[in-house]
C-alpha cells in the first residue's frame, strides 16, 4: 500500500506522531509511504521518502502557490490514502476526494478554533 503524508507546517523530522508514530511504523510494515513537507530537503527517513516543496518555510504570502505544489506532489506519489495533518490543508483534502482519492484527515489542533482563525479561508 501507498501512504503518502501531507505536513507542510510541521516540522516532521521533530513531530514524533507523524514521523515516528505513523510514517515509519507504516513503511516497516513494508507500506510505501511519503512525507511531503517543507524546510527540509528530500531525503529517506527511516524508509520513508520525504519530498520536500522548499529547503526554507515558504512565507505566507505564497500560501496558495505552496498548495497547488502539494497538490502536484501528492498526487505524483500516486498514493493509495493520503492522509492530512493540517487544517490549512482541507482544500487539498476535498480536492483529492473529488479525484476519487482516500483521504484521512487527523488534526490534533481544535479543528472549529483553528479554522476560524484563519483569515485567508
Amino acid at each position: 500500500m501507498r501512504i503518502c503524508h501531507l505536513a507542510i507546517t510541521h516540522q516532521v523530522l521533530s513531530d514524533s506522531r507523524i514521523m515516528e508514530k505513523m510514517a515509519c511504523s507504516s513503511a516497516q510494515e513494508g507500506d510505501e509511504t511519503f512525507v511531503i513537507s517543507t524546510g527540509l530537503e528530500n531525503q529517506n527517513y527511516n524508509g520513508v521518502e520525504i519530498i520536500s516543496l522548499s529547503s526554507s518555510k515558504p512565507p505566507r504570502k505564497f500560501y496558495l502557490y505552496t498548495l497547488l505544489k502539494c497538490l502536484y506532489a501528492a498526487l505524483k506519489t500516486k498514493a493509495d490514502i493520503y492522509h492530512i495533518h493540517e487544517v490549512p490543508l482541507m482544500l487539498l483534502g476535498f480536492i483529492l476526494v473529488l479525484c476519487g482519492k482516500k483521504v484521512v484527515a487527523d488534526f490534533h489542533e481544535d479543528f472549529e478554533a483553528e479554522l476560524l482563525g484563519k483569515k485567508y479561508l
